[in-house]
Parts: C-alpha cells; structure tokens; sequence
C-alpha cells in the first residue's frame, strides 16, 4: 500500500513522518531495522533521525507534549497508553544501543550502499570512491580526451581540431582545456539528458554535418546584425557627426552602432545609455535631423529583433 502525503511548508510534515515512522516500528522492539527512511538532505537525515528519538524518549516518559502522539500511536497500534509508554522505552533502548541500524538516510547515500553492495557484479573495483567534485572529474576527463588522440579514432580527433579552430576563429584561446571542460558542464544539467541520449545515437559524422549546417545558420544571421549596424554607422559619418555629438559619447548608441560596423556582435540589445537615446529620445544636442533619428532607431530595432530581445512600451 502506498500512502501519499500532500503539504504545504510548516503544516507538519516531519510530525506526520515520524509518526508513520512510529506506528511501524511498534510491530516490534528490533521492527526498526526493516524500515527504511528516505530523505533528500543530510540535514533533513539528521533532523529526521533526532525527531525519531527524541519522540520515542518523550512518548516513553511524562511530557505533556507527546500526550496526542501517544494517544495517536495507542489509537493506530490498538494498545493502551502504558503499553506504548513500555514500547516506546524498549524500542528507543534497542536503537541507541545499535545506532547505526536506523536505516534514515539520503538517497545518494542509499544508493551508493546498494552499488556498494553490488560491487562484484557491476565489476567495480571494492574500494571505489565516488567522486563528488564535477570540476575534477571533468578535468581528468579531458586530460583522458586528449591523452588519446592521434591513437585510433581519427573522428575524435577531427572533432576536437574542429573545436580549436572554431575557438581560435572566434577569438579565443587555442589552449581547449577549460573550453572543454566548460562545454562538459552541459552533461551535468538535468535538461541535457533528453539530448544526449539522442545525440550519443547519432553518427559523429552526422554531427559534423549538423555542427557545420548550424554555424552556416550563425554566420548568416551575424552577418546580418552586421550589415544593419554598418548602415547605421555610415549613415552617422555621412551625416558629418561623430561621438561626441552622441548621449554619453562612445559609449552610447555612436559605439553600439560602431562595433557592429567592425564586427562586434556581443551586445544584441545594447546598455542603459542605447536604450535611453532609442527608448527616451536622449539623442544629443547637435542630432536635429528627425529622419536621422528614425533610421538609426529602426537599425537599432532590426538589431534588437534579430537577438529576440523585446521593444520597450
């Protein structure tokens, strides 16, 4: 039989727990060790396991706080008050005198005792130690990566040149070591699972195929934030203006507009200083030119849309 409880915080989960706990290990002085409780934090291990003695020691003794968890427990166990004042004692001297069969734990750690136990079978090594710093198990992965290439498996190789390529084309370090590693934090994520699984079916070169077709994608639309933000930028040249005739100067919409024109594609929407010129008309003394203003606002917009940022309203 499952039992099912639904509550919201502080409406007494942990009371419930402990007394459905309670009512269990009645059955029996030692029934404890056939109970296993299931937790998500050591924290909430621990509180849980304090609850369990602490209410044992107050049912078995005089404390008037435990008087409707002892008339409860009598009520489900169908025994008097004495009787579970008897049992409450018997069990709680049992338990702190084989404490570590209080089976309150997490589920990482429920886990690892049964793969533990099942060591043998799953052929791994009895001493194993399970590793909880991803950091380091990333680490080791990629040295392990690298370690290997250049010795049978040419694709792995190709696909890791690709990467140093694609990070040295992009502006970035040759050395892949910590882009790797960063780029294997996505396994960790729940929402890449799904994903991966379909992805480790698929032929690596199929990947290849794919990873090229989606960077045709990207270069097409930055070539597009570009070409907008090169407008923009000549028709302010042409206009005879330069940075200092802007709101905030470079820093403003004249470098927004700028670093486009070079290539820049970083900033899709731009700071507070562009949004203030687009969205509040804080242009600068010397742009009177209304016509000027609309079409550096409709590039800016063609920009902002083209990052899926939102218009203000």
């Amino acid at each position: 039989m499952l039992n099912i409880y639904k509550s919201s915080a502080g409406s007494g989960k942990t009371y419930t727990l402990v007394r459905e706990y309670l009512r269990l290990a009645f059955a029996s002085t030692d029934k404890y060790r056939h109970i296993l409780a299931i937790t998500f934090t050591n924290k909430a291990a621990a509180e849980m396991k304090n609850r369990i003695l602490e209410a044992l020691g107050g049912i078995a003794g005089s404390e008037t706080e435990y008087d409707s968890l002892r008339q409860e427990l009598a009520n489900l166990c169908g025994k008097s008050n004495k009787e579970i004042r008897q049992i409450a004692s018997d069990i709680l001297r049992h338990m702190l005198h084989n404490y570590s069969d209080i089976s309150v734990c997490t589920i990482d750690s429920f886990v690892h005792r049964v793969v533990r136990s099942f060591a043998y079978d799953l052929h791994l090594p009895m001493n194993f130690e399970i590793e909880m710093d991803s950091n380091k198990l990333l680490g080791d992965a990629v040295n392990l990566l690298l370690d290997r290439l250049n010795e049978s498996d040419t694709q792995i190789t190709q696909a890791v040149i690709d990467f140093a390529e694609y990070n040295m084309e992009d502006g970035r370090s040759w050395n892949i070591d910590s882009a790797l590693v960063k780029l294997g934090k996505q396994l960790f994520k729940d929402e890449a699972r799904p994903y991966l699984k379909e992805l480790s079916q698929m032929p690596l070169d199929n990947l290849r195929e794919a990873r090229a077709a989606l960077l045709g994608v990207k270069k097409k639309f930055e070539s597009q934030l570009v070409a907008e933000g090169t407008k923009a930028y000549e028709a302010i040249i042409a206009a005879g203006l330069s940075s200092d005739d802007f709101h905030q100067k470079a820093r403003g919409i004249f470098g927004f507009f700028k670093k486009y024109a070079e290539g820049d594609v970083s900033n899709k929407d731009g700071n507070s200083y562009v949004h203030a010129t687009v969205f509040e008309g804080k242009w600068g003394k010397a742009i009177q030119d209304e016509s000027l203003k609309a079409a550096l606002t409709d590039h800016y917009h063609s920009i902002a849309a083209c990052g899926g940022k939102r218009e203000r309203v």
